[in-house]
Parts: C-alpha cells; sequence; structure tokens
C-alpha cells in the first residue's frame, strides 16, 4: 500500500492545512518532508503493481519502474525546498491556507500521475494537476491573477480533450490496459491505418500542451508572470512535466515507436518542437519581464524534451530523462532566485538587476551557475543532456536539422541570461535596498538546486530505461 500512501500523505497534509488557522505553514512543510521520505521509501523497495479495478482496457493502477522513481524522487524533492523558500518568501503573509492546501494537492496529482500505470489512470491524474494548480496561480487575488488563471484552466481543458479525443482511439486498440515498453497496440488496429495515426497525433498534442509545444503554448507567459515566485517554479519546472510523463507513456510505453517511427506523425510532431524551440528562445530574448522570460524559456527548454521524444529510439528517451532532470532543477532554481531579487528591488523588469550584486552577492552567483547550465556549459547538466540529444538524432534529416537548432537556441538563451549577471556586476545600481542578501532559508534552496545542476554533469546515469 505504499503507492496509496505516497498519493495521499499530501491531500492529508492539504486537509489539515485547511483546518489549522496559526500552524499551516509549518504543517505544510511536514507533510513535504514525509512525502520525500514516503517517496524514497517506494523507490527502495520491491514494490508490485497495485490495480484498485479493471474494465476491459480501462484500469486504475498503479506502478514503479525507473521512470516512474525518477520524477516522484524530483517531484517530491523540489516541492520541499519551494516549499521551504515559500515560508519565507510569504512571511508577512499571515494566512496563506490556501496556497498550502493547493501545493499539496498539485503534489498528490503529480505523485500520482508519476506513479500511474494504465492510460486512465494517467488522463484523470493529468487532468488534476492541472486543475488543482491554477489556484495557484490566482493566488494573489489580483484581476490579473484571476485572468491569468482562467486562461490556465481554458488552456489546460483544451489539452485534455485533445488527449482524450486520442485516448477514445487508442484504449480499444491495445492488448492491455497496462504500461509495457515497447508498447501494447494490437496488430491488427479496428480502423484504417492513416485514421489511427491521425487520432494518436492529436492525443500526443493534447497531452504535449502541458509542457508547451506549440500552438498550445500560450498558457506558461499569462500564468506564470502572475503566480507567486514558489507556484512559478513548480509550475514552470515540475507541473509542465505532467506532459512529459504523459507523452513518453504514449509513444514509449502504449502506441509504440515502431507504429509512429517514420510516419507524418513524427515528421509532424518534430516540425512543431523544432518551431517551438526556437520561437520560446527568440521570444525569451525579446522579454524585459524577468517572470516573462523565464517563462518563454520554458517553452522553448521544454521542446528540447519533446524533440528528443518525438526522435523515438532509446538514446533519445534517455536524453529527453536526462534533460527533464535538468530542466527541473534549473527553471525552479532560477524562478526562485529571480523571485528574490523581485521580492527585495520591487521591480519586476530586467532592470532590477543593475548593480544587484553589491547588495546580493550570493543570489547572483547563483544565478549565473543555473544560467550557466541552462545555456549548456560544461560541465553542467545542460551541456551533457543538450549533448546527448543532439547524438541521438541518428541519421536522416533530424542529424542535420537538430544541431543547429539546438546551437541557435543555446546562443539566444546566452544572450537573455548573460546580460542580467553582467548588469549586476558592471552596472550602478538604479536604486538603494537597505536589507541586503535574503534570509538563509530563501537561499538556501536555490545553492541546492544550483549544486545539483552542477553535480548532475558529472553523476546523473545517462540511461534510465
Amino acid at each position: 500500500m505504499l503507492y496509496i500512501v505516497v498519493i495521499l500523505l499530501p491531500v492529508l497534509g492539504a486537509v489539515l492545512c485547511k483546518f489549522i488557522k496559526k500552524h499551516h505553514r509549518q504543517t505544510m512543510l511536514a507533510f513535504l518532508g514525509l512525502s520525500l521520505i514516503s517517496v524514497i521509501a517506494l523507490s527502495l523497495t520491491n514494490t508490485p503493481p497495485l490495480t484498485l479495478f479493471a474494465v476491459g482496457n480501462l484500469a486504475l493502477s498503479f506502478a514503479k519502474d525507473s521512470i516512474s522513481t525518477l520524477f516522484a524522487l524530483l517531484f517530491s524533492g523540489i516541492f520541499l525546498l519551494c516549499g521551504i523558500y515559500a515560508n519565507g518568501y510569504f512571511e508577512k503573509t499571515k494566512d496563506i491556507r490556501n496556497f498550502c492546501v493547493f501545493f499539496l494537492l498539485s503534489l498528490s496529482a503529480l505523485l500520482g500521475l508519476s506513479l500511474a500505470n494504465s492510460l486512465a489512470t494517467l488522463f484523470v491524474l493529468f487532468v488534476s494537476a492541472a486543475l488543482l494548480s491554477s489556484p495557484l496561480v490566482s493566488f494573489d487575488g489580483t484581476e490579473n491573477a484571476k485572468k491569468a488563471s482562467k486562461e490556465y484552466v481554458k488552456h489546460s481543458l483544451t489539452g485534455a480533450a485533445l488527449a482524450l479525443i486520442g485516448l477514445f482511439v487508442i484504449i480499444p486498440n491495445l492488448k492491455s490496459p497496462y504500461f509495457v515498453y515497447g508498447g501494447a497496440l494490437n496488430e491488427a488496429l479496428n480502423m484504417p491505418e492513416f485514421l489511427f495515426l491521425l487520432f494518436s497525433l492529436i492525443g500526443i498534442v493534447g497531452f504535449a500542451s502541458k509542457a508547451g509545444l506549440f500552438p498550445m503554448h500560450a498558457w506558461l507567459p499569462t500564468a506564470h508572470p502572475v503566480a507567486p515566485t514558489p507556484a512559478s517554479a513548480v509550475l514552470s519546472g515540475l507541473i509542465t512535466k505532467a506532459g512529459i510523463i504523459s507523452v513518453i507513456r504514449l509513444i514509449f510505453f502504449s502506441i509504440g515507436t515502431s507504429k509512429l517511427h517514420g510516419s507524418f506523425v513524427q515528421y509532424t510532431l518534430m516540425a512543431l518542437s523544432l518551431f517551438t524551440v526556437l520561437m520560446g528562445s527568440s521570444l525569451a530574448y525579446k522579454q524585459t519581464m524577468l517572470k516573462k522570460r523565464l517563462a518563454f524559456s520554458s517553452v522553448s527548454q521544454l521542446s528540447y524534451i519533446l524533440c528528443a521524444l518525438f526522435l523515438m529510439n532509446e538514446f533519445s528517451l534517455n536524453a529527453g530523462l536526462l534533460h527533464a532532470v535538468g530542466h527541473a532543477l534549473v527553471k525552479s532554481g532560477l524562478f526562485l532566485s529571480f523571485g528574490l531579487v523581485i521580492h527585495k528591488t520591487h521591480d519586476t523588469e530586467t532592470s532590477a538587476f543593475k548593480g544587484i550584486e553589491k547588495y546580493m552577492p550570493v543570489t547572483v552567483l547563483l544565478t549565473l551557475l543555473l544560467s550557466l547550465s541552462l545555456v549548456g556549459i560544461p560541465p553542467f547538466m545542460g551541456f551533457i543532456s543538450k549533448w546527448e540529444i543532439a547524438k541521438a538524432a541518428q541519421g536522416g534529416i533530424f542529424n542535420l536539422i537538430l544541431p543547429v537548432v539546438l546551437i541557435i537556441s543555446a546562443m539566444l538563451t546566452a544572450s537573455y541570461l548573460f546580460p542580467l549577471s553582467i548588469s549586476a556586476v558592471f552596472e550602478k545600481p538604479h536604486k538603494e535596498i537597505k536589507k541586503h542578501e535574503s534570509d538563509i532559508l530563501m537561499l538556501l534552496p536555490i545553492a541546492i538546486l544550483a549544486v545539483l545542476a552542477l553535480l548532475g554533469g558529472f553523476f546523473m546515469p545517462l540511461e534510465v530505461i
């Protein structure tokens, strides 16, 4: 029953937070810590799959493999770090119960999604993760926040609807409701192959919308800038991974790459993802609002992962997983570090970084380290993952186009991140800051994420599957 414990522990914490007035912050942190411990326990035990019910090809089932373990550890670990940061971020806010409640519920949905062992389970938790995280966007209560939350929900439901259309066709053509590496597709389809492939494309695009694939990317730059910084960090670094996990399970564990590889489905998905990489980087370069710059950056970086998955081979799957981990660490860290600068200067524009090194040297250093990884400078994890993605394009037209796109995007990434650190050191401050460096409990999560991004370049295994 460890699966139930892992998924429901955050739910129990959310219920307690709702009814505890004075100690809801401590309750949230306690259950975030317990959640990480339970995930570690699950990863270390030989736990068989758990099926709560199964009717035909519909099943509510949970299981663990290397992918589910990887994402569950990633989710629980970074949520804990962002929770610690939130405690300092909301220091002057008396009642953050609603934030605590939906923060924990979002974690529960993501953990359930990572452990899902069937498409039906996956879809239910995919929708749950999107809807339960929407109150985090509107937490500040401003009109912009409420409007952004509505846009977030609208895009999420549109993506879910497309995914469901695909699943209506895919699920009846499976041998088994459970995930099988290599796919579980029947040899004889109950419809013409072209129609099956078309509906498969629709389903994949629907799930990939949560990872910001064009043309379903607009929710990221809309929602992330208005959310509180701890929420922005998990929205960009973790909630988007709901789309990544779903695409992996659909392509590699349900349909199978043999059916999709070389088809119009693969070429369409590759074209969309390559375009999204360049579009996201270009739009990030033009942004002057700090959080919006990071949001468009996530649009680009997430499509690095999608590019790898859409290459549809074992090497590309491992490369995509590697970049998914790196992106979660780095983008969560960057949102937190940018949030510190905004928190201290009360300036949301890039001008906030001018001369800030005089007041916040540790924050500037950590921002630079995280930027080096996102750009892909060795020996950081970002370099290793991008190198592996480029290597995974084995022959054909993608072998020529993909490395070029990655290089151009890396140059654009450097162009919108490095000038901030340069400005922080060499330009004069445009305003005085009374209190210098932030509280250690707000700096520590960023430092841990930066160190992990560096150590991941040395120690992260290149093969997960």
